[in-house]
C-alpha cells in the first residue's frame, strides 16, 4: 500500500489561478477529487492543514488533518510510520522536503501529483476496471520523470 501525506495548503495554493476562488471551497472540491482516486486504490491519503483550529477527520482511506503547524505535523506523521521509506509526502516547500528526506520518506511534487488526480479523474470509472497494466504511453511527462526517478533510471 503506497501512503501520501499531502501539503494541503501548499497543493491548493499552487494550483490558486484566482484569487477571487475561495480557499474553503477549493479545499472541498480537492477532498473530494482525493475521496474518488482512493476509493479503488490501495491507497492511504492524509491532507494536513495550517488552521487555528486543531481537528482531525477520517473518511474512508482519507484523514483530514488541521492543525496549527502543517510542516511540523507532515514530519511527525513521517517519523510516526514503520516504513518512512513507503510514505510520498506530497509539497514543493523547500525546507519539509529536506525534512522528510532526512527520515527516508520520498518527496512527489504537487505538478506531479496533480498530474496523478487530473488523469484518475479524465479515465472516471475505467481507472479501476481496466485488466491492462499501464504503460509509458498511458501516462503524463511528469509521472514518467517521477517513475524513473523513483526506479533509479535518471
Amino acid at each position: 500500500m503506497i501512503e501520501y501525506i499531502i501539503d494541503g495548503c501548499n497543493y491548493i495554493k499552487f494550483f490558486n489561478e484566482s484569487r477571487k476562488n475561495n480557499f474553503e471551497a477549493r479545499k472541498s472540491a480537492f477532498l473530494s477529487q482525493l475521496q474518488s482516486y482512493a476509493g479503488g486504490k490501495k491507497v492511504k491519503i492524509t491532507v494536513v492543514f495550517d488552521s487555528r483550529r486543531p481537528s482531525i477527520e477520517n473518511v474512508g482511506k482519507l484523514q483530514v488533518i488541521h492543525t496549527p503547524d502543517a510542516d511540523r505535523r507532515v514530519v511527525r506523521e513521517v517519523s510516526s510510520r514503520k516504513s518512512p521509506a513507503s510514505v510520498r509526502v506530497v509539497s514543493n516547500d523547500r525546507s519539509l522536503v529536506r525534512e522528510i528526506k532526512e527520515k527516508h520518506a520520498k518527496n512527489m511534487s504537487v505538478s506531479d501529483f496533480g498530474n496523478l488526480l487530473e488523469k484518475h479523474l479524465s479515465m472516471g470509472e475505467n481507472t479501476n476496471s481496466s485488466s491492462e497494466k499501464p504503460s509509458a504511453e498511458d501516462m503524463s511527462e511528469g509521472e514518467v520523470r517521477w517513475w524513473k526517478k523513483e526506479f533509479g533510471l535518471d
